[in-house]
């Protein structure tokens, strides 16, 4: 199962849809700072142990898919290869 982690500096959360985490951003940075709000999409395993874990807040497992995006100072979101880099 596919979820996106939106983290804007300060807090982080994680959402269903890569539109949500957008929203999310754009209402939590100001328009000169959401540049440093980033998405990083990551691959939660629908296995039984996994699930167990996450349903007894153990912390389930997850593993990055490498993909990751920043918004724009427009609220814009693009897809980067290094969350540090210049848009």
């Amino acid at each position: 199962m596919i979820v996106y982690q939106a983290d804007n500096g300060s807090d982080n959360k994680t959402f269903g849809t890569l539109a949500e985490a957008h929203a999310w951003c754009k209402k939590t940075c100001e328009g000169v700072f959401r540049g440093g709000c980033i998405i990083v999409q990551a691959d939660v395993p629908l296995v039984k142990e996994n699930i167990l874990r996450l349903l007894n807040q153990e912390g389930g497992t997850h593993q990055y898919t490498g993909r990751r995006w920043k918004l724009t100072a427009r609220g814009g979101i693009k897809e980067v290869d290094d969350p540090e880099a210049e848009l």
